[in-house]
């Protein structure tokens, strides 16, 4: 995803109260609508729904002072850890898969070389499905939360 590079007339420290008092900080309970965390340094924001229809699309970004404010750098995409978790999980199942078809075209045991690459292939679908599905975001999202920027800490473009 492209990055996003917003202007907010706030410091940092102004910018992250602000953010704080609106979102009610890490304790708060999540309502539905923009929401998230961050620091005076950094945040990450999301759309948050009810019954469990969030998606992984987060805005994550980055602030640093400017001489008139605050310079916001972000992008919108899938928190890293979550990223590199879902690719260590495909790529260790994919062994097993890639191991299992081997069994099988070498003429060794069919069925078990069929188990031992269709249960981890299975498991494979699950989190490709939640990636694709998890990254689909609504439609307005990103602009729901460019629009919450824009009316709680006047950043923009």
């Amino acid at each position: 995803m492209p990055r996003i590079i917003l202007h907010s007339p706030l410091d940092p420290v102004a910018l992250a109260t602000k953010l704080r008092d609106v979102l009610g900080g890490r304790d708060a309970k999540m309502k539905p609508g923009v929401t998230g965390q961050g620091s005076d340094q950094e945040m990450t924001l999301f759309v948050f729904r009810r019954a469990g229809e969030g998606n992984f699309v987060r805005f994550i970004a980055t602030m640093e002072p400017d001489g008139t404010g605050t310079l916001i750098r972000g992008r919108f995409g899938v928190v890293r850890g979550l990223e590199c978790g879902l690719i260590l999980w495909v790529f260790i199942l994919s062994i097993f898969v890639v191991t299992g078809t081997a069994i099988m075209i070498a003429g060794g045991d069919f069925v078990f070389g069929l188990v031992f690459a269709g249960v981890p292939g299975a498991m494979i679908l699950v989190p490709l499905s939640l990636w694709w599905f998890g990254t689909r975001g609504r439609s307005g999202d990103r602009e729901q939360i460019l629009a919450f920027l824009a009316e709680t800490v006047q950043a923009r473009p």
